[in-house]
């Protein structure tokens, strides 16, 4: 998602913000939503998180990301959105307690996956209405591009030279979501504690996305 950019000088909240982490900016659209990303278990499963902070800068508005940041994103992985079979669950009090803690860890009010089933496939988008105290989660099920622009798939390597200078060894591995080389970053796992109560506990098997 390191694309997405100002296309002129932006002051936010006293700070200024311009291009893209593809521009090799400083200062850029994604600093702007302090994009970072981390790892919690669900249902048994390792999912992989984008994690964003819409409070710092943006006044609480997840509008930008939910709206042009998921889209774009989900197309550039070779898929559309299937919008007749959209989920939204406000509140959701399911949801589980690692991604919780991620979140409230990484000071962001939005967390993103994309799952992959057998036979489908989804993008889970996670908001903390603060104003409100509780959590909304939307479920984008997703459907295959079949057109020339959409052939790129999840599990396709990207051809960029940034890419290539990464060093192989054993601190990095490939995301089996987006392919790139990750570093250890943190995960979150909820498990039951002797007292019977739920405890969060940091394996400290960290990893981390590098650009």
């Amino acid at each position: 998602m390191y694309d997405w950019s100002y296309t002129e000088r932006v002051n936010l909240n006293g700070r200024w913000f311009y291009g893209s982490k593809a521009d090799g900016l400083q200062n850029n659209f994604a600093d702007s939503y302090r994009e970072q990303d981390g790892y919690a278990i669900v249902l048994g499963r390792r999912l992989h998180y984008w994690l964003y902070d819409t409070q710092t800068y943006h006044g609480g508005d997840t509008f930008e990301i939910c709206n042009h940041i998921v889209p774009h994103w989900i197309e550039r992985l070779g898929f559309v959105i299937d919008f007749d079979n959209i989920e939204v669950y406000q509140p959701n009090i399911n949801l589980v307690s690692s991604v919780k803690a991620l979140m409230a860890h990484r000071g962001c009010d939005v967390s993103m996956a994309l799952v992959d089933n057998v036979d489908y496939m989804y993008v889970v988008v996670n908001e903390h209405l603060a104003k409100w105290r509780q959590y909304k989660t939307t479920c984008y099920y997703l459907l295959e591009n079949t057109s020339p622009q959409g052939l790129l798939t999840v599990f396709d390597t990207v051809d960029n030279k940034e890419y290539q200078t990464i060093e192989q060894s054993d601190e990095y591995k490939p995301c089996p979501y987006c392919g790139e080389q990750i570093k250890k970053e943190d995960v979150y796992v909820s498990e039951q504690g002797e007292n019977g109560f739920e405890r969060l506990v940091d394996p400290n098997e960290r990893h981390i996305r590098l650009r």
